[in-house]
């Protein structure tokens, strides 16, 4: 890497305090809490800072509105098989309990707020 540009680095991440207090700012902006991964993130700052950025980049392209961003995250998710039950894995849990005794954990309802 070019000196010039391990300068801009350096230079970025002795703002990390602050960029990490917008980086809290926006994500409970956006999500309505910041999730503790973010937290634990915050731990190493030049992770969580490029990281963040890239995610804010990547969730909020400038070629579409918000709405439609989401929609199409959804849709790829779907498309990818997310939520899907691996194959063979249908009425097994940890430790052999059964599907009725697991706990269900949180739903598409729950993370709705409705």
């Amino acid at each position: 890497m070019k000196p010039e540009n391990k300068d801009l680095i350096k230079a970025l991440l002795e703002h990390s305090a602050s960029l990490q207090e917008d980086i809290f700012d926006d994500t409970e902006e956006m999500l309505g809490t910041v999730p503790f991964v973010l937290r634990v993130m915050a731990r190493r700052p030049q992770f969580m800072i490029f990281s963040s950025l890239k995610d804010f980049y990547a969730l909020r392209p400038k070629s579409v509105d918000a709405r439609t961003a989401e929609l199409l995250a959804v849709a790829a998710a779907a498309s990818a098989g997310a939520g899907q039950v691996p194959a063979g894995a249908q009425g097994r849990g940890p430790a052999g309990q059964s599907e009725q005794r697991r706990d269900p954990g949180l739903g598409a309802q729950d993370l709705s707020g409705a």
